[in-house]
C-alpha cells in the first residue's frame, strides 16, 4: 500500500473515532425535531414530530429560515444526518475530512484534481489543523457544528476550485460553457453562497476579479463562471436578509445573551486579537514570503499561485475581522479562516521549493539561527501534536464508555417504563476530577458532550427525555460547561 494511501486511511480512521466517541450534544437533540420557533432555549411542546424523512427536513428549515437563522445548507445537512443516524454521520464526517484535506492540495496544484498526493504534505497540513483549530473537537466531532464550519468550509473550497481550475486553463478548459452546466453551477454557486455570513462576500469580490483577469486574457467573458457568481450572490443574498436572524437577534439580546454597543465590539475584538494571536506565525510567514519572492518570480503560473495565495491570505484576515461586527463571535467561527491561511502558506512554500528560492540574509550567523529555530519548532510541534493527540484518544475512549452507561441507563428506564427522574452522568469521574488538567493536555480540543442541568424541568432535560422517549431525565451533578 503507498504511503499516501496509508497516511490517508490512518487520518480517517482516526476522524471516525473521535466522532464515534463523541454522543449527540445539545443542539442536535432540539434539530433531531421539525424546527418550532421557539425551540431554543425553550423545551419542545407536546406536539413536536422528530424529523422522519426528506419532507420533514423541507417543512422544518423553512419555519427555521423565517424563525432562527438562514443557514439552510448547514442545517438542512444536520437534519439530514441526524434523521440518518449518528453512526453514518460518523463515517461521512471522517471521509469529509479527508475530503477537506484533499481540497487543500488541489488548490495549491492550481486547481488539479488528484490522488496521489504528497504524504509530507497532507501530514503538514494535518498537524496545522490539530494545532492552530481553538475547540477542534466542536468541528470536527460535534454533528450540528461540524455541518456548520467543516461541511460549509468544503463546499465553499469545492466551489473555488472550479474557477481555479478555469484561470490556470482558460483556453482548455473542462468545464463546458452551455446552459446545463451553467444552470448547474448557478446552483452549486447558490448553495455556496447560502453557507456561512462572513466567507461569501469576500469570496465574491475575489472571484470577480478573476473573472475580469480571465476577460482580459482571453477577450471573452466566461458566462459559466459568471453563472456560478450569481448563484453565489444570490445564496449570500438569502442567508443575510432572512427574516429568522433578526428574530434570533432581538431574542438574544431580550435574553442578555447578547449586549449590543461598544462592550460587544471590544469582547469580539479580544477574540480577535487570540485568534491572530495564536496564528501570528503563519501570518507573519504568509506576508513576508509573499513580499519578498514575489520580486524574484518570473513564470506567469508561478504568479498566478502568489496571486491565488495572496487571495487566501486576505480572505483569511477578512472573514476574521468583518465577525467583530458579529453579535456573537465565537472561536470556531474562525475555522474556516484557518483553512485559508493555511492554504496561502502552502502555495507559498511549494513555490518556494519549485523554484528553488531562499529568502536571502546577509547574516550568516542569522541564517544559522534561523535554521535552529525551525528545527527547535518542529521537535516543539511534533511532541505538542502527539502528546494532545494520545490524549485526546484516551479522553475519547473514557467518553465513548461512560456514554455507553448513559444509554444503557436509559434503555433500562425506557423498558421499566419507570415515572422517576432518571439521574445519569455525562462525564467520565477522571475528566470531572480533573476538567483543567485535562483540557490542556488534550490542547483544548475536549468535545462539548455534556447537554443535561441538574435540573429535570430545564428545556434541555426535556428535549433530551422527549428524544429518548423516557419521563424525565437529569444530571447526577452540575457540570461546568467549557
Amino acid at each position: 500500500m503507498k504511503k499516501d494511501t496509508v497516511v490517508l486511511l490512518f487520518l480517517f480512521i482516526l476522524i471516525w473515532f473521535l466522532n464515534l466517541c463523541t454522543p449527540l450534544i445539545c443542539d442536535d437533540y432540539v434539530y433531531s425535531f421539525i424546527w418550532q420557533d421557539d425551540a431554543m432555549g425553550v423545551a419542545l411542546s407536546e406536539s413536536a414530530n422528530r424529523v422522519n424523512g426528506l419532507a420533514d427536513i423541507f417543512y422544518s428549515q423553512w419555519k427555521h429560515y423565517f424563525s432562527w437563522g438562514g443557514r439552510t445548507v448547514a442545517h438542512f445537512l444536520a437534519q439530514l444526518f441526524l434523521w440518518l443516524g449518528k453512526d453514518l454521520f460518523n463515517f461521512l464526517n471522517a471521509g469529509c475530512f479527508i475530503l477537506l484535506l484533499l481540497e487543500m492540495q488541489w488548490i495549491i496544484n492550481e486547481g488539479r484534481v488528484f490522488f496521489d498526493v504528497s504524504a509530507k504534505d497532507v501530514l503538514w497540513d494535518f498537524g496545522a489543523i490539530w494545532i492552530f483549530t481553538i475547540y477542534l473537537g466542536d468541528i470536527f466531532t460535534w454533528l450540528t457544528l461540524s455541518c456548520n464550519y467543516l461541511w460549509t468550509t468544503v463546499i465553499i473550497l469545492a466551489f473555488f476550485i472550479v474557477f481555479e481550475r478555469n484561470y490556470f486553463t482558460a483556453e482548455d478548459s473542462c468545464f463546458k460553457n452551455n446552459r446545463i452546466s451553467s444552470m448547474l453551477f448557478f446552483l452549486f454557486g447558490l448553495f455556496a453562497g447560502w453557507t456561512n455570513e462572513n466567507v461569501p462576500c469576500f469570496l465574491i469580490l475575489i472571484l470577480v476579479f478573476y473573472v475580469f483577469k480571465l476577460y482580459k486574457e482571453t477577450n471573452k467573458i466566461n458566462w459559466f463562471l459568471v453563472s456560478g457568481l450569481l448563484g453565489m450572490g444570490l445564496g449570500y443574498i438569502l442567508l443575510i436578509t432572512a427574516p429568522g436572524n433578526y428574530v434570533r437577534y432581538i431574542r438574544q439580546v431580550e435574553d442578555h445573551i447578547v449586549t449590543p454597543g461598544i462592550s460587544l465590539v471590544e469582547d469580539n475584538l479580544h477574540v480577535l486579537a487570540n485568534i491572530f494571536l495564536f496564528r501570528l506565525i503563519m501570518i507573519y510567514y504568509a506576508v513576508r514570503n509573499l513580499i519578498v519572492i514575489s520580486q524574484d518570480i518570473v513564470s506567469t503560473a508561478y504568479q498566478k499561485l502568489l496571486y491565488i495565495s495572496r487571495s487566501f491570505l486576505f480572505l483569511s484576515l477578512a472573514s476574521s475581522v468583518v465577525m467583530v461586527f458579529s453579535p456573537y463571535f465565537r472561536y470556531r467561527s474562525s475555522f474556516p479562516s484557518l483553512i485559508f491561511l493555511i492554504i496561502s502558506v502552502n502555495i507559498v512554500r511549494r513555490v518556494r521549493s519549485l523554484e528553488g528560492l531562499v529568502v536571502q540574509n546577509t547574516a550568516v550567523r542569522m541564517e544559522k539561527f534561523k535554521r535552529m529555530t525551525k528545527k527547535v519548532i518542529f521537535v516543539i510541534a511534533s511532541a505538542y501534536l502527539v502528546v494532545t493527540l494520545s490524549a485526546s484518544l484516551y479522553v475519547g475512549t473514557m467518553q465513548y464508555q461512560q456514554t455507553q452507561k448513559m444509554m444503557n441507563s436509559i434503555e433500562n428506564s425506557k423498558q421499566n417504563l419507570s415515572d422517576k427522574v432518571l439521574t445519569v452522568r455525562e462525564r467520565p469521574v477522571l475528566i470531572d476530577k480533573y476538567y483543567f488538567e485535562t483540557t490542556v493536555i488534550t490542547g483544548g480540543h475536549l468535545t462539548y458532550p455534556y447537554s443535561l442541568t441538574t435540573d429535570e424541568n430545564c428545556w434541555i432535560n426535556r428535549d433530551v427525555a422527549r428524544y429518548y422517549g423516557i419521563k424525565s431525565i437529569r444530571a447526577e451533578k452540575e457540570e461546568a460547561l467549557p
